[in-house]
């Protein structure tokens, strides 16, 4: 899991919404990172300083994702020196939410993009 992960949950009567964001995403899966269940609304990725095309992976429901094995439930192709936002209109389930990224869109791919990314997700 990286370093660089954070996990910030805002309560209240009208929002219950919790923001995980890693500054220096690899090839190593941040497993669970919201430690349970709950609804993907948004995620951002930021590959603006980055010179190769990267793959951001996400899993909804494995409990260990091995990257290399495991089928990703989404992925995004970003290309270099680009960032992007996904907004999920409804939101999508997850039991565990986990992702990385490579610089192959097959599942075999083990290898980083060369430059770490930035990425950002809104879930309830």
């Amino acid at each position: 899991m990286s370093t660089n992960l954070k996990v910030t949950a805002f309560k209240s009567d009208t929002l219950t919404y919790k923001i995980v964001s890693d500054t220096t995403l690899t090839a190593v899966v941040n497993t669970d990172v919201t430690t349970g269940s709950g609804i993907l609304h948004s995620f951002d990725v930021d590959n603006q300083h980055g010179a190769n095309t990267t793959y951001l992976k996400i899993s909804l429901t494995a409990a260990n994702p091995v990257v290399g094995t495991t089928v990703p439930d989404i992925q995004i192709r970003v290309g270099p020196s680009t960032a992007i936002r996904v907004v999920v209109p409804g939101g999508v389930a997850f039991t565990k939410l986990s992702f990385w990224q490579t610089d192959s869109p097959t599942t075999a791919g083990t290898t980083a993009s060369g430059s770490p990314v930035i990425v950002s997700m809104v879930t309830t």
